[in-house]
């Protein structure tokens, strides 16, 4: 029994040395795709206990390249399915709670790598595991506005991120991005629903205003 412990251990030892030896080497060139190489499909099932290790090693191999788009961006190709995206979906299935990946990637994925929809994709699993984390709503919410254009999307997510402990201003900034995007009823009962939660009256009134003015501004056109 000692020996098959003893052979096992070793077993587990030479495994993490092949794991930091791949994902942690250094290389030559970014051009070079050599060492760019995306976890295995199943690796989760053969990690003998070791998943939060394995994952902090992929995790520090991957904070190196965070920016890393394998293919060329240009206006007509995006970089999707990335080797960005590839290691942190596989991280984050080796560790699901592992927060700062949620917290802060989908953006990264987004501005730098040009992988929009991985960048969706990781924030909605984020949510799985952290449904009412403001934060991450929050940029969620910023992700939608300013990386998608889709103003009713951005406004959900501000919403959800105010009423969880987020700055109230979001709650009227979520208004009025209802508002613009011709969602008035969704606005109104946004308001209606805030009254009813006590929120500040000057930014309820803020609220109103926009409201008022998107739809002044429907009806002259």
């Amino acid at each position: 029994m000692k020996v098959f412990l003893n052979i096992f251990y070793l077993f587990i030892f030479i495994l993490i040395i092949i794991v930091t030896r791949i994902y942690l080497a250094s290389y030559k060139s970014p051009s070079s795709s050599v060492h760019f190489i995306s976890p295995a499909p199943y690796l989760e099932h053969f990690t003998f206990g070791y998943k939060d290790l394995i994952a902090d090693l992929l995790w520090l191999r991957t904070i190196q390249d965070l920016d890393h788009c394998e293919r060329p961006l240009s206006k007509d190709e995006v970089c999707s399915n990335s080797w960005v995206y590839n290691m942190v979906d596989k991280i984050t299935d080796l560790s699901p709670h592992f927060r700062i990946i949620y917290a802060t990637v989908p953006l990264l994925l987004s501005m730098t790598v040009g992988d929009s929809n991985g960048a969706i994709l990781l924030l909605d699993k984020g949510l799985q595991y952290f449904p009412n984390d403001w934060p991450i709503l929050y940029r969620g919410g910023y992700l939608y506005l300013f990386e998608e254009g889709n103003k009713v999307k951005a406004a959900e997510y501000f919403t959800r991120a105010q009423k969880n402990g987020a700055p109230d201003w979001l709650a009227s900034y979520a208004a009025r991005l209802y508002s613009e995007s011709g969602r008035h009823e969704m606005a109104e009962q946004l308001i209606k629903d805030y009254e009813k939660s006590g929120l500040p009256e000057d930014l309820l009134e803020r609220m109103k205003d926009h409201l008022k003015n998107a739809n002044k501004l429907i009806k002259e056109q």
